[in-house]
């Protein structure tokens, strides 16, 4: 988009065997357009324009007052993965969100060394190069100052 952004057609439909009690569309952690049911429905639709002011990421959640009990009681619910809106070719970047991405990094780095099976030593260090890779464009974003 150009560099005041604009708006955007967002649609989002969450269909479900359980009860669905909202669904919400979500634009930078800020909820921007929802759809509830307070009796709850099986299926819930957004459809609308949203404004859009910069580079953005917009992603779509659901849940349900419903209680399961799988390993553990919990409420139903899903997200999807985040569709991500440029705008003026300025690529998001968020220092509070690198630095937690990078404990992360830290965290799998970890695992896949001493608690991982290894397929293979080739696969270990194809998977180790993406982390490294990962971590690298993160140290890189907190040194620019983005």
């Amino acid at each position: 988009m150009p560099a005041g952004g604009g708006e955007v057609e967002i649609s989002a439909t969450a269909t479900s065997v359980w009860p669905i009690h909202a669904l919400e569309v979500v634009v930078n952690g800020k909820v921007v357009a929802d759809s509830r049911d307070k009796k709850g429905s099986c299926a819930l639709s957004i459809r609308q324009r949203v404004r859009i002011d910069g580079s953005s990421w917009i992603a779509a959640r659901c849940g349900s007052r419903m209680m399961v009990s799988h390993c553990w009681p919990i409420h139903l619910g899903a997200h999807t993965s985040p569709v991500y809106v440029v705008c003026g070719g300025a690529e998001m970047f968020s220092p509070s969100d690198a630095t937690y991405m990078l404990t992360l990094l830290d965290g799998g780095m970890t695992y896949l060394d001493t608690l991982s099976v290894k397929y293979s030593d080739e696969r270990h260090a194809e998977i180790k190069a993406l982390y490294a890779e990962a971590r690298d464009k993160l140290l890189r974003g907190l040194e620019a100052g983005h």
